[in-house]
Formats: structure tokens, sequence, C-alpha cells
């Protein structure tokens, strides 16, 4: 089954990147790009048949008006239904903290092929 990958991210050469490495992988659907967090949640909040629901979302931390972390306060309701990924080049213990308060895998940008692998992985158990 191909897994819908959303990626909700303000770097639009990151988006570029990651969306070719994806491109050619049978396990995940076309990566869908936001590029606030602002946009994928309207879109989570009200679904339409042109974002399929994710099943994984990679999230920066560092976005203008709203961050990773506000994003992941307003869909609290919402967690258990797809896995979340943090991507970001932050080093800072508040942001490793803080990702494991709220349950969630810290990816370091920019992703390599082994964080795609063990994405992938985790999802094939």
């Amino acid at each position: 089954m191909k897994r819908n990958i959303w990626l909700i991210d303000d770097d639009e050469i990151f988006a570029f990147i990651l969306k070719h490495k994806i491109a050619s992988d049978q396990f995940f659907n076309e990566l869908e790009h936001f590029n606030s967090a602002e946009k994928a949640l309207k879109v989570l909040n009200h679904p339409t048949s042109d974002y399929p629901f994710p099943d994984i979302i990679i999230l920066d931390i560092n976005m203008p008006r709203m961050s990773g972390w506000d994003f992941l306060k307003k869909i609290i309701h919402l967690k258990n239904k797809f896995k979340i990924y943090i991507c970001s080049s932050s080093i800072n213990s508040t942001d490793i903290e803080l990702a494991k308060k709220h349950k969630v895998t810290k990816l370091n940008k920019p992703l390599q092929i082994k964080d795609i692998e063990s994405i992938k992985n985790e999802f094939s158990i």
C-alpha cells in the first residue's frame, strides 16, 4: 500500500529535493507540499479530494506565522491518525525536548536516503 506523505515546510528548495528523492519510490504516493502550517491545518480540518489524508507528515519547526510546534498543538486531536516527523536543522536542546514531549521523531535537515528508508521501515512492520 502506497503511503500519502505531506511536507509542511517553507523551504522550497528542500521541498523540491525531497520530492525528487521519493518520486521513483514505489512506497509513497506523490508528496503533497504545503509551504505554511496554516495551509496544511486548513486542509486537515476541511479535507478535500484534492489532498489525500496523510499517513506521514514531515514538519519543519521554524516557519513564519505558525511554527511546527504551534501546528502540533492545533492538531492534538488528530495526532494518532498519522505519523509525524519533525525535520529541522536545529540542534537546540529545547527543540529536542519538545520532540520527546510531543512523541514525534526528530530528523535532521537535510534528509538523507537513510532517513527515508527509516520512515519506510517503520511502516513495513
